[in-house]
This record gives structure tokens, sequence and C-alpha cells, in this order.
């Protein structure tokens, strides 16, 4: 492993520890009575999950073009990516089907009329993965120092 990618992998191993203990303690406070912090009640993440789900139906759908260079090793970072979208195999593990899970089992499972606005992100999506040489050339792949590594 590069120092670059040392520093990455060491910051995101502390900030993902640092979420969990703020998660942790903020579902110890709610179990203690605290007031919601994120949302008022419970219709507004249900609001939220069901106006994203456009989005959420083509997750990982703009990584798509990258399958066009699997022998480029410069592309395999973002083909590893696609497949966990996918599930790796298992379409169970799709993030969509997960997706849809979720809405199904909090009784958002039909389709609401939503906003033209809320299909914008996920058509971009579709666009950029069936146009992914045009907008991440190769030339932007290769490795560059960042003031982020030592």
């Amino acid at each position: 492993m590069t120092t670059c990618s040392t520093s990455i992998a060491i910051w995101t191993a502390r900030r993902a520890a640092k979420v969990g203990r703020q998660y942790a303690s903020y579902l110890r406070k709610r179990s203690e009575g605290e007031t919601r912090q994120f949302f008022s009640n419970r219709a507004h993440p249900l609001y939220f999950l069901q106006q994203v789900a456009p989005t959420k139906a083509v997750d990982g759908a703009w990584l798509f073009g990258a399958l066009r260079h699997w022998d480029d090793p410069r592309y395999h970072g973002l083909i590893r990516i696609y497949l966990e979208e996918l599930g790796d195999g298992h379409p169970a593990s799709s993030h969509v089907l997960i997706y849809q899970r979720l809405l199904s089992s909090l009784g958002c499972h039909e389709r609401l009329p939503l906003a033209d606005e809320r299909y914008l992100q996920g058509s971009l999506q579709l666009a950029l993965g069936l146009n992914l040489d045009e907008f991440l050339p190769a030339q932007r792949l290769r490795p560059e120092r960042s003031r982020y590594c030592s």
C-alpha cells in the first residue's frame, strides 16, 4: 500500500469509528427519551426515502462505463464499486433491491407522483454510465499527489 492509500485508510477507519460512536450515543439518548435530532417525526424520513427513490433505483449506474476498461488497472477500483452495487453476484445483496425491500418494509412500496427534479440525478447517472469515457477520460485516472498525502 502506498503512503497515500495508507493515510486514506487510516483516516477512513478513524472517521468510521467516530461516526459509529456518535450514532451509538444518539441511539442511547433516544432510548433515554431525548427528541429526534434529524427528523421531527416518522413521516419526515419516510418522505425523504420516497423522494430519493428514483436515484436509488439506478444506484451505481454511472460506473457501468468502466466495464469497457476491465483490462486497465486504473479502472479496477471503479469496477469493484460497480460490482458491489450489483451485490457481488448475489441478487439479494444488490443495493437497488435492498432499497426496494426497505421501502416495502416501511409500507412505501407504491410509487408516488414525484416532481421532475427527483429524476434528474438518476437520469444523469444513467447518461454518465453510457458516456463515461467522455466525462472521465483515462488521463484523469492517473495517480496524482494529493495535498492530503505526505
